[in-house]
C-alpha cells in the first residue's frame, strides 16, 4: 500500500455561511478548516459575503494553507425573508454557489 502525501490533497467547501458571519454553522466551520490546515491540507471555502448581517470579510482571503472566497450576493436579509420556504431558499443559494463551485473546480482542477 502507498502512502498518500497529504500536503497535496486539496480540499473544497462550499457554504452560504461562514465567517465574519458568527454562529454556531460558521464556528464548526472555522474549527474544521483549521483542524485540516494543521494536517497539511490545503482548504479552499467557496461562501457568500455574510447574508444576514452587515458584516463583511475580503472577497478572496488567504491564511496559510486556508484560502476563503466570498461571493457578492444581492438581497441583504433576504434569505431571513425566505425561511418559511425552503424552496425559495435553495433557489436563492444554490446558483451562485454553484456557478462559481463549478468554475473554481474547473480552473484550478
Amino acid at each position: 500500500m502507498s502512502s498518500v502525501n497529504l500536503s497535496k490533497m486539496n480540499i473544497l467547501m462550499i457554504t452560504p455561511f461562514f465567517k465574519p458571519n458568527i454562529g454556531g454553522v460558521e464556528t464548526h466551520l472555522e474549527d474544521l478548516c483549521k483542524y485540516l490546515t494543521r494536517r497539511g491540507y490545503r482548504v479552499f471555502v467557496v461562501t457568500y459575503q455574510p447574508l444576514s448581517t452587515k458584516a463583511r470579510g475580503p472577497i478572496v482571503e488567504k491564511e496559510g494553507n486556508l484560502e476563503v472566497r466570498r461571493i457578492p450576493w444581492f438581497g441583504y436579509n433576504l434569505f431571513n425573508l425566505l425561511e418559511p420556504n425552503p424552496v425559495a431558499e435553495i433557489l436563492y443559494l444554490f446558483p451562485a454557489l454553484f456557478l462559481y463551485s463549478l468554475l473554481f473546480m474547473l480552473i484550478n482542477r
